[in-house]
């Protein structure tokens, strides 16, 4: 089987590498991380928003190789169509803690829709390494932007941003 350029078939839309300029996934850092060994899931339901869009930190879960962050982002106020929607969302998440680690992150997954309510709702994960040190008390996570892309003829581009930043505090010790 061919591509669709070698098949003849007319590709529905060419979809652009979400990568922007300047911003590169250490491919290195997350070679070896398998995200299988569950540690323990820290609960977190944590809301930040403005009129547009809520962000909430749903879970952070701690793997022996890793960590991910769970978010839930609701654009508010979509009444009409898809078109009326900002478009597909995408995040970098700044992860650091308080004996100085140095995180890289990488999407990790999402999903999203429409709802009958007026508003459209999202579940991304951001994936994160190294592990988190034992004896780290505190995980901060900082989302500066969301970035909106629609489609445009046959390829993805930004449409819109909605500045942030909004930040989060994780208490990783119990009480």
């Amino acid at each position: 089987m061919g591509s669709d350029e070698t098949s003849g078939r007319t590709p529905v839309f060419k979809a652009k590498s979400y990568a922007r300029p300047g911003r590169r996934i250490d491919r290195e850092a997350f070679q070896k991380q398998r995200l299988t060994d569950v540690l323990r899931v820290i609960g977190v339901g944590e809301r930040a928003g403005s009129s547009e869009i809520a962000l909430t930190l749903l879970a952070v879960e701690l793997y022996r190789d890793g960590a991910v962050a769970q978010f839930h982002l609701v654009q508010h106020g979509v009444t009409g169509g898809p078109g009326d929607a900002f478009g597909l969302p995408r995040f970098e998440v700044q992860a650091t803690d308080d004996r100085g680690t140095a995180y890289k992150e990488r999407p990790y997954g999402g999903s999203g829709g429409g709802t009958d309510g007026g508003g459209v709702v999202w579940r991304m994960a951001s994936a994160f390494a190294p592990a988190v040190p034992e004896g780290a008390r505190e995980l901060r996570l900082r989302v500066a932007e969301v970035v909106w892309s629609t489609l445009s003829g046959s390829e993805m581009v930004d449409s819109q941003r909605t500045a942030g930043p909004w930040e989060f505090r994780i208490r990783l010790l119990n009480p």
